[in-house]
């Protein structure tokens, strides 16, 4: 059985706040903006936070369900934003709020990460996030991935990151960071979100995940050396 973790729900307005967990490092910071602020500043844009990227290694990810009342789950890892605050299974993935279904990100093999960001956005109370996130690198002990949504996974090898719990009584969008004070959350392949219903009545319309990698060494030295060789022909204009 999973376990059981209580959660704390926290009324939003526009500002910014932090929890830690146990493992005081990690942490989660959120901002809330305004059906007004979205529709100008647009969909997942946010002035405190991290907005929605491309080309994460999300987008990448082999994503998996395991449980049931989840439409539309390839718009979480598809790099797309919504468009509009009534968005639906085709613009952003619903989880329905009477279920508790296990999402899987495979990025593939194992990469040094900086952040797991979640995003939200609805007209009406479907903005808020719930969901406690697992990280695995495949190669624990007993590692086994969840063929069922009551399954435990800390009993298979998964290391429970942070639990994040918020609600809201506005419309709006809604953006989550979570990171890890100490510097990169850690090296991981797998990450899980065991989704857990928050607002009674009310589904959650979660619009896209980011996973942010630290960039491999080669993409560095690549970096590097478009720079020098810029530099070179810049230098060469000029003789």
């Amino acid at each position: 059985m999973k376990k059981n973790i209580p959660l704390v729900s926290y009324l939003l307005p526009a500002f910014i706040f932090c929890v830690s967990t146990a493992n005081a490092a990690i942490t989660f910071t959120t901002e809330f903006d305004d059906a007004a602020n979205t529709e100008t500043d647009g969909f997942f844009v946010f002035d405190t936070i991290d907005g929605n990227v491309t080309g994460d290694a999300a987008e990448s990810a082999t994503i998996s369900l395991v449980g049931p009342g989840v439409q539309g789950l390839s718009n979480l890892n598809n790099g797309t934003v919504q468009t509009t605050l009534a968005g639906n299974a085709s613009e952003s993935t619903i989880v329905t709020d009477s279920t508790s279904p296990y999402i899987i990100f495979d990025l593939g093999s194992v990469l040094t990460i900086q952040a797991f960001n979640s995003y939200s956005a609805h007209s009406d109370l479907r903005t808020a996030h719930g969901y406690t996130l697992y990280a695995a690198t495949g190669n624990e002990a007993g590692f086994a991935l969840p063929t069922d949504p009551n399954d435990d996974l800390t009993t298979m090898g998964w290391t429970e990151l942070i639990t994040v719990s918020t609600s809201l009584d506005q419309n709006g969008s809604q953006g989550i960071n979570i990171t890890d004070t100490a510097g990169n959350i850690g090296d991981y392949r797998y990450f899980a979100m065991d989704i857990t219903r928050i607002v009674s009545n009310y589904s959650t319309n979660y619009g896209e995940v980011d996973i942010i990698a630290v960039p491999e060494p080669s993409t560095f030295a690549m970096i590097a050396g478009f720079i020098g060789l810029m530099s070179v022909v810049v230098r060469r204009r000029r003789v």
